[in-house]
């Protein structure tokens, strides 16, 4: 069957029409094309039912909905649909855009520029917002413009900002932080893991696993160590579990691990680098094979207090000041518990790979500590067990007063 042909010439329009004329498809000779719907309730230009619906007392368009409730409303019962896709095309970098735009011509400070809302349902059959992006001009001052973009979600039943980009700092908890990281929660006295508490973590667990906090400037895109850490390194079990707070440090400007300083484990012990040479439990329930200290008037006799300054370079903020103490290369001659390194020898670390082959962590080799002082290396350096000298200093104060009192009875 031939098709049939109708169409505008120069002078006239071809018009489809209903009887009083209040709905109307024009094929106009200027190549356009205007579709015209009453404007009472079911007034509606429709497309395959809900394919596509325009209603004419509204003017709302459905799409995949037969009754619009907002200027554009689209509906699927469809798995993951619907799916609003904006495509750009072009040979370029630039990509394509949404504008959320609020004009007017009375602007003012902490105008609302638009949001996007994430709805759902309760049990109670309620429409509710759970979750809400939202866009703020927080001042319009001509040149000084400053604005605000905070993410809310559903927390007890209320929309709480939890997170806010304002003017370049970043509050969680706060809607005006006061530096670059600003995190705040109101809570009782009680500090627990629920309710004030930043956790650094990951699926991992069990024996040696690490949680990192790294401070530092990346100068480059090959630095992978930060040259400050303070670390948490798992020591038992999975769930609730117990560990060590480790501080880093390195003396070094290439980009190697830094050297453990300072260890807090979980008995409450305290030590430099590790153990318990800062602080540390005495009580006789927790000590195991103890004997009595001998020939510790001999052991003094031997050490030699001395005057001297740090080098050049090292502890700067102590450079022109005098100490007393001892030499530790000398003390090892005298009792070698009395001795140990100063900073920790680097450990050897596998690397570590995710399920796809990506290197996450490149593999670490076995090394000694080497202190690097200005132009100097100084390669395992040593410090004095201070501590351990005073249990000598007792009981050679009593070897001594034993001696005298000798004398004085003799």
């Amino acid at each position: 069957m031939a098709d049939r042909t109708i169409k505008p010439d120069d002078t006239h329009d071809l018009v489809l029409q209903n009887n009083d004329g209040s709905s109307k498809i024009e094929l106009n000779e200027d190549q356009t094309v205007k579709v015209s719907t009453g404007s009472s309730t079911g007034d509606d230009f429709t497309v395959n039912t809900t394919q596509l619906v325009v209603e004419g007392d509204t003017g709302y368009v459905g799409i995949g909905t037969a009754a619009p409730d907002e200027l554009l409303h689209l509906k699927s019962s469809a798995t993951l649909e619907p799916v609003l896709k904006i495509e750009n095309s072009n040979e370029n970098n630039l990509n394509a855009q949404i504008h959320l735009v609020k004009s007017t011509t009375d602007e003012e400070d902490d105008d609302f520029l638009g949001q996007i809302d994430f709805k759902g349902m309760n049990s109670a059959s309620e429409l509710l917002t759970y979750g809400r992006l939202q866009g703020i001009s927080s001042d319009v001052s001509d040149g000084e413009e400053d604005g605000r973009v905070y993410i809310s979600a559903m927390n007890e039943g209320t929309l709480e900002q939890t997170f806010n980009l304002v003017s370049g700092k970043v509050g969680v908890g706060t809607t005006s932080p006061s530096c670059p990281l600003s995190i705040k929660k109101t809570v009782s006295s009680t500090v627990s893991m629920a309710n004030n508490h930043l956790s650094i973590g990951s699926d991992q667990s069990g024996t040696n696993s690490v949680w990192n906090i790294g401070f530092g400037y990346q100068n480059t895109g090959s630095m992978s160590h930060s040259p400050a850490i303070i670390g948490y390194t798992q020591t038992a079990g999975s769930n609730y579990t117990k560990g060590d707070l480790k501080f880093y440090t390195r003396s070094v400007e290439t980009d190697t691990a830094p050297t453990v300083r300072m260890t807090i484990d979980s008995s409450g012990s305290i030590g430099a680098p590790s153990g318990t040479n800062i602080y540390n439990a005495s009580d006789v329930r927790l000590k195991q094979n103890v004997t009595n200290l001998s020939d510790s008037l001999e052991k003094i006799k031997q050490m030699q207090g001395v005057s001297f300054k740090w080098i050049d370079g090292f502890c700067p903020s102590e450079r022109d000041k005098t100490h007393y103490g001892l030499i530790a290369q000398d003390l090892m001659h005298v009792d070698l518990n009395l001795v140990s390194e100063f900073g920790q020898p680097i450990e050897a670390k596998d690397a570590v790979i995710d399920k796809d082959g990506t290197i996450i962590e490149e593999a670490i080799e076995a090394s000694p500590h080497i202190l690097v002082v200005e132009d100097q290396e100084i390669k395992t350096p040593l410090r004095v067990e201070d501590k351990y000298i005073i249990p000598i200093l007792v009981e050679a104060v009593k070897e001594l007063s034993a001696k005298v009192t000798a004398l004085e009875n003799a």
